[in-house]
């Protein structure tokens, strides 16, 4: 307990100055002032002393005649109004000395000597700690609230409008074009009122949904790449001649029935089947991009009027169905995983130029089942094993005479009259072979 003399002091100023009003009567009121100290009377307020409490009277009247039981009593109760009263008068007190040895509220107090748990105990409950921190945050990535709104909004429509033309009708015009990328954009309502546009360009947003274009009737040529679709999924827009989607999170086909849709830009996402697109309606397609997807084979491919197929960089183990593409010109088949050239037809008779670089081919011999293709001109197999065997070229220009170029080197006139003398060679052999086969039966 801190003593008397260790009173601050405004709180010395402020007995002294009580001592001197009451020194005389301090004996004859000593008894009072114990009985309302222990009452806790501290609405009486003393003769000539407005505004001090009995507290103050009390207390100096019992210094006065040096009562000790009743100076320890108060002296606790007073302190604490010290300590209330020194907070209010820390404005007028300020002791720099002071603040050095305070201590700081923000330091961990040390534990006492019997609260100590034991390092075991501790160490445990910080790993189930740290266990409970890793399981929140993963639950958080997990549950990870979609990013804020971006609407597409009238400034930004007005910078990206371009190309002034005449509307459907001929009497008004429009602006045709509109290029907004790299906006972070989420909702394109607005363009629901913008039937006249015919180029558009959303590329590099945050687009999940592009269902608001469906009321663009004129649109001639979409880019949405670099967004976040799952779906490519529209209603038949009947002048749509060239969409792209590449580098989104598509997972199917379904949805594009455009009928005059003539290119489709795949490239760069989640689609593991050809199944579900509606092929009767695209009749007019002839280029198809699907590189950088997860196919594993070409069934349920039915576009009859198909020039130009890309399924470079999937995970191809089988060709099917590819004797419907009658009219096909190029197809390109790299970093996929054949092991053999089988699937091809002889009703694939335009196919003019075929990349199966990167592949898993191993047999020089498999060419032969290239024979099929009479229009075939370049054929790339350079990264195959097949391509390290020393009659690798030889072999090629034997099996498919008409070929000008494997993989990047075209055929030298030599070449092909040595491929070509080697041919007939093996020909006379195979026809000797025969006749050796037919002699026993007839006898």
């Amino acid at each position: 307990m801190r003593s008397l003399n260790n009173l601050s002091p405004h709180a010395g100023c402020r007995i002294t100055s009580v001592r001197k009003t009451v020194r005389a009567s301090a004996c004859r009121r000593s008894d009072a002032a114990w009985r309302c100290l222990d009452n806790r009377q501290t609405s009486k307020i003393l003769p000539g002393e407005r505004g001090l409490s009995v507290d103050c009277y009390s207390y100096t009247a019992l210094v006065s005649v040096h009562s000790w039981r009743v100076r320890e009593s108060f002296a606790s109760y007073y302190l604490a109004c010290e300590d209330t009263e020194s907070r209010k008068m820390s404005d007028l007190d300020d002791n720099p000395d002071d603040d050095q040895d305070a201590p700081d509220d923000d330091e961990p107090a040390e534990p006492a000597e019997g609260d100590e748990e034991p390092a075991e105990e501790q160490a445990g409950e910080d790993e189930e700690a740290g266990e409970e921190e890793e399981e929140q945050k993963e639950e958080g990535e997990e549950e990870e609230e979609p990013p804020p709104p971006v609407p597409l909004t009238d400034e930004m429509l007005r910078e990206g409008m371009s190309l002034l033309c005449k509307t459907g009708n001929g009497l008004a015009h429009a602006y045709v074009k509109l290029e907004v990328k790299e906006k972070e954009l989420t909702d394109i309502n607005i363009l629901r009122g913008y039937i006249h546009l015919r180029y558009v360009d959303l590329s590099m947003n945050a687009l999940r949904d592009i269902s608001p274009l469906n009321c663009l009737t004129y649109l001639l040529w979409l880019k949405a790449d670099q967004n976040q679709l799952t779906s490519a999924h529209m209603e038949d827009l009947p002048y749509l001649q060239i969409a792209s989607f590449a580098q989104n999170q598509i997972k199917d086909m379904e949805g594009i029935a455009h009928p005059r849709l003539e290119k489709l830009n795949l490239i760069g996402n989640m689609i593991t089947s050809l199944l579900g697109m509606e092929f009767r309606k695209l009749m007019s397609l002839h280029t198809l991009e699907l590189r950088g997807n997860q196919l594993e084979t070409t069934a349920g491919l039915y576009l009859p009027n198909l020039r130009n197929l890309y399924l470079a960089q999937n995970t191809l183990r089988r060709l099917e169905g590819l004797e419907v593409l009658v009219n096909l010109t190029t197809l390109h088949l790299r970093d996929n995983q054949l092991e053999t050239l089988d699937g091809f037809s002889e009703h694939m008779r335009a196919l003019q130029y075929m990349n199966i670089r990167g592949n898993l081919v191993a047999n020089v011999k498999e060419m032969g089942k290239l024979q099929c293709l009479p229009m075939l001109r370049a054929l790339v197999l350079m990264e195959n094993p097949c391509a390290d065997e020393e009659d690798y070229r030889s072999e090629a220009l034997i099996a498919l005479p008409q070929l000008e170029r494997l993989d990047k080197e075209f055929f030298e006139a030599e070449e092909k009259l040595e491929a070509e003398e080697a041919r007939k060679a093996r020909l006379e052999e195979a026809a000797l072979g025969a006749e050796d086969v037919q002699e026993p039966e007839g006898e």
